[in-house]
């Protein structure tokens, strides 16, 4: 059974699928949408962050590795090739400032011991969530691990872009309950200009998923700037509603900064650097819109 590369577990999320769940996050991602939340998760290969926060500038880590790190105007900086050195470098500070993201884990060890919860999962009614990234470009694995939960009657779920080849995601949905699906645009020159991706494969992938009646809960992210039109949104709902009973809930969710301290981190410019949270006008046309074609509507709460 191979490993699946992920970063982390985060337990009892209950953002991310009904009741009370255990979110894993995948690494890698071929979409490269400027308001990531987990800039850290795009590139295949494990990374080193830097919290300058908790840095005391002892140089233990510029000591230890002078090729990779290095103190400029009392701060420590990374040079590209840290990023192939993270657990080193990770090993060698004593305050915690360098952190490792990424690791290999055995399907079976991953299970058991996401299983630990399951208490949690079947009062909740919850259960696992697999995130990122995008965890079906790790199509393989991520299905094992799927099989292995089902086997253990833990109610399973991925939330997903949809941009991967229709056996990857079929073979997903074997053992997938739920699809927390992200329409990011309908316009496929919108969609390209924000994500760098066509989105023609999206759309026929959340389709086929419709087809098979696959429940799904569609994802909309809202950013003010990039895709607000309220023509492209309006799409977006048309398309939600075209997927019939599928659709279990339509989520909106409002543009937010909370990758920005995972950019610096990185010693990585933010992309946004406007307010790009968007009007209440907006959001509340989206509700009703939404409502107009008789879709389950949900916002997030900040």
């Amino acid at each position: 059974m191979v490993a699946i590369h992920l970063s982390t577990i985060q337990r009892y999320s209950t953002k991310d699928g009904p009741g009370i769940r255990s979110t894993v996050f995948l690494i890698g991602c071929n979409l490269r949408c400027a308001w990531c939340s987990n800039p850290e998760l795009m590139l295949p290969y494990n990374k080193l962050l830097h919290f300058s926060s908790l840095c005391r500038g002892c140089q233990s880590c510029v000591h230890a590795y002078p090729t990779a790190v290095y103190m400029e105007d009392g701060a420590i900086h990374m040079h590209p090739c840290a990023q192939h050195m993270a657990g080193e470098l990770e090993e060698v500070c004593p305050f915690d400032a360098l952190e490792q993201v990424g690791m290999q884990v055995e399907c079976q060890q991953l299970v058991k011991q996401l299983e630990k919860d399951f208490t949690y999962y079947e009062e909740s009614k919850g259960g696992v969530t697999f995130s990122g990234g995008e965890p079906l470009l790790q199509a393989e694995a991520l299905a094992d691990t799927l099989c292995l939960l089902k086997q253990k009657h833990i109610a399973t779920c991925v939330d997903t872009a949809g941009d991967v080849a229709w056996e990857h995601m079929e073979r997903a949905a074997e053992y997938c309950d739920l699809f927390l699906y992200d329409i990011k645009a309908f316009d496929a020159a919108l969609h390209k200009k924000i994500t760098g991706a066509d989105n023609g494969r999206i759309l026929d992938n959340a389709g086929r998923l419709a087809a098979m009646h696959k429940p799904m809960w569609i994802r909309m992210v809202i950013v003010k700037g990039y895709n607000d039109d309220r023509r492209d949104l309006r799409k977006r709902l048309q398309f939600a509603a075209s997927l019939g009973s599928a659709v279990q809930r339509v989520e909106l969710l409002p543009y937010h900064a909370l990758g920005e301290g995972k950019y610096k981190s990185m010693e990585l410019a933010y992309p946004i650097q406007e307010d790009a949270c968007p009007d209440a006008e907006t959001l509340a046309y989206c509700m009703e819109e939404g409502r107009r074609l008789s879709l389950p509507m949900y916002m997030e709460k900040a």
